[in-house]
């Protein structure tokens, strides 16, 4: 673990409580002068505290000392990614987090299962515990659309991976949409008619996640 993740990591004070004092004071059996360095996720900053108060079920930090160490992706990159399975999604998460990605754009495409509801609170929680592993200093950004012409109302300018596109060039400097399993039906693929396709240059289908790494790959 680089940091510890806590929203309110910058205060001069902080009360650590619940899962967080259970995890560091009960599981690792911290001691008070060995506490992890903070971060917030939002200001690009490490925080160094010390303990104040070491109770049963809660600890008192003092804060000691700030300092600016930002540890971001050198490009950003946008996956427009077709809802699949949701531990795909979330065995995946992590992955994506690591190799820089900026956005990820959730749509349920004509394919995706529609019984798969994404629970964006325990994305955002695989993605915070990614950062605390990785060291990455901000979050990439999450949001869903309930269908791939929602979506199109607020993105125009991608990519789209397909079988049989050109081969996506290292470097690419466009935001790429992926596909579920089964692909886009006739009625989507007329209205991604204008978007320039891609491929791995293979002649085999990837899975869904499969294509979406290998396209954040390709954007490094």
């Amino acid at each position: 673990m680089q940091f510890l993740y806590l929203k309110e990591s910058g205060a001069p004070r902080l009360r650590i409580e619940g899962e967080e004092f259970h995890y560091l004071f009960k599981v690792r059996r911290t001691k008070s002068e060995e506490l992890p360095l903070f971060r917030n996720l939002e200001d690009g900053k490490l925080y160094r505290y010390k303990a104040a108060e070491i109770a049963k079920r809660h600890a008192d930090l003092e804060l000691l000392e700030a300092k600016e160490e930002e540890k971001i992706p050198c490009a950003f990159f946008h996956l427009l990614w077709a809802v699949v399975d949701a531990k795909t999604i979330e065995k995946s998460l992590p992955m994506l987090n690591e190799l820089g990605v900026g956005k990820i754009s959730f749509f349920y495409a004509r394919y995706s299962q529609r019984d798969i509801r994404l629970d964006m609170e325990r994305l955002g929680r695989i993605l915070i515990h990614s950062c605390e592993q990785s060291g990455r200093t901000r979050l990439p950004v999450i949001e869903c659309f309930k269908n791939l012409e929602e979506l199109l109302e607020c993105y125009s300018d991608f990519g789209v991976m397909d079988f049989g596109g050109e081969i996506l060039q290292p470097k690419v400097c466009q935001a790429i949409m992926v596909g579920p399993e089964g692909g886009f039906s006739q009625e989507e693929r007329e209205k991604l008619v204008g978007q320039k396709r891609y491929s791995s240059g293979e002649n085999l289908i990837l899975k869904s996640e499969t294509a979406a790494l290998f396209a954040l790959a390709r954007s490094i």
